[in-house]
């Protein structure tokens, strides 16, 4: 189970040398990440996604209110530019 599941929340995706991949938001961080995230039958983990390079590590930051997720991603993301954000952005 996710710490923060049921949170809003912010979450940042690491490449494997712990680089910047995605900055993402969601009212329940928990649920979001299961759906980047799931268990493989030997309890490994497997990263479901189109991704361009595989995330290794994941950082969750919690929030009181849903609407800080918000500002914070955004913050984040025209802050530190993650490669993954800039996919499919026009």
């Amino acid at each position: 189970m996710w710490p923060h599941n049921g949170k809003s929340g912010v979450y940042l995706l690491l490449g494997k040398a712990m680089d910047l991949r995605y900055v993402g938001s969601a009212r329940d961080v928990g649920k979001r990440l299961a759906a980047h995230f799931q268990y493989r039958e030997d309890r490994g983990c497997r990263v479901v996604g189109n991704w361009i390079r595989r995330p290794y590590f994941i950082l969750a930051v919690r929030v009181t209110e849903p609407f800080e997720a918000l500002s914070l991603e955004q913050y984040l993301i025209s802050t530190l530019s993650p490669a993954e954000n800039k996919r499919g952005a026009s």
